[in-house]
């Protein structure tokens, strides 16, 4: 049995998920647009994991994915989002502070650890991986969670 690939939001229509995929062999191969208005197709292997509706600290309300997408933007213009800026590797293409406002909004989101992982406590908070920087456009982050590497995911701008 070959591949399978699974587009997220095929027809752009959905605007209300949040979600990680994790790397791990599974031949399901996610897909997604990404990179603001520049329009990216990315694609990566693994399992997909809807977040939940909760932040780590639920007083702090619910999971909003404008709070990810506003350090890719000023106002309504898309200037930080693509791919088009330049990088160095393992070099992040936004500006020092709007990677700090990504960070402090990616780490409020709770992961649930999946059942397989005994060692780690149930729920965690998300990690932007630093070894992966080069990578980082609007709508596709990679991040580290206790179920390995991944992706985290939420409507593109565009």
């Amino acid at each position: 049995m070959g591949q399978r690939r699974v587009m997220i939001d095929p027809d752009g229509t959905s605007n209300s998920y949040t979600g990680v995929i994790i790397q791990f062999p599974t031949r399901v191969i996610y897909e997604q647009q990404c990179a603001g208005t520049d329009c990216d197709q990315r694609s990566v292997e693994g399992y997909y994991v809807p977040l939940g509706g909760c932040r780590f600290d639920p007083e702090h309300g619910r999971i909003d994915f404008e709070s990810l997408r506003a350090p890719f933007h000023d106002g309504d213009a898309c200037y930080f989002g693509g791919k088009l800026i330049p990088a160095s590797p393992n070099t992040c293409k936004l500006p020092p502070e709007r990677l700090t406002q990504l960070r402090a909004a990616v780490e409020s989101i709770t992961y649930w650890v999946s059942e397989a992982n005994t060692e780690a406590q149930p729920r965690t908070r998300l990690r932007i991986d630093d070894s992966r920087l080069a990578e980082l456009v609007e709508a596709w982050v990679p991040i580290l969670t206790p179920d390995g590497p991944g992706i985290l995911t939420w409507p593109n701008c565009d």
